[in-house]
């Protein structure tokens, strides 16, 4: 570890306060690139916390991998939709694919489409869900017509089959 004398550590506040003087910014890096503004930190940290929920370990966080896949996904989403698409990354069963990737924040972000498809009620490959639907709108996606105006014996398999997908 370096030690910074008395001395030198005066003439860094002091260059500091000359380069930003008061009400400039200082969120900046000699390079003039922005520091990361804590909200990609932040979502980093949270899915720590949750993966250490889920498997019960620490997370290994790899900073500088994470937060730049994190930040590509702020400048899509906002934090508080990428926070509900956590929720449903680690809420999924332990056959799904994060759980044989390793709740990464890689996979995490690979899994973003599919997570966005599953919350929108359809399948990966756009297909509506039979699972989230009600027998009047599986009625519908099946035949293209009302159960009222189906004969019995058609509207009468459709509630098996139907019936079958909800358990």
């Amino acid at each position: 570890m370096v030690q910074v004398s008395e001395p030198d550590a005066a003439f860094h506040r002091d260059d500091a306060a000359r380069l930003f003087p008061e009400g400039q910014s200082v969120n900046r890096r000699p390079s003039g690139k922005p520091r990361p503004d804590g909200s990609t930190q932040a979502l980093v940290r949270r899915h720590a916390a949750l993966f250490e929920r889920r498997v019960g370990a620490a997370y290994p966080v790899n900073w500088q991998k994470e937060c730049a896949i994190v930040k590509r996904l702020l400048a899509t989403y906002p934090p508080e939709r990428i926070e509900a698409l956590q929720d449903a990354y680690f809420a999924a069963g332990d056959d799904s694919f994060a759980a044989e990737g390793g709740f990464t924040v890689g996979v995490f972000a690979n899994q973003v489409p599919r997570l966005l498809v599953a919350g929108a009620g359809q399948t990966s490959r756009g297909f509506p869900r039979p699972d989230l639907m009600s027998f009047d709108e599986f009625c519908l996606w099946k035949r293209g017509r009302e159960p009222a105006e189906m004969p019995e014996i058609v509207r009468e398999a459709l509630r098996r089959e139907w019936s079958a997908v909800h358990g």
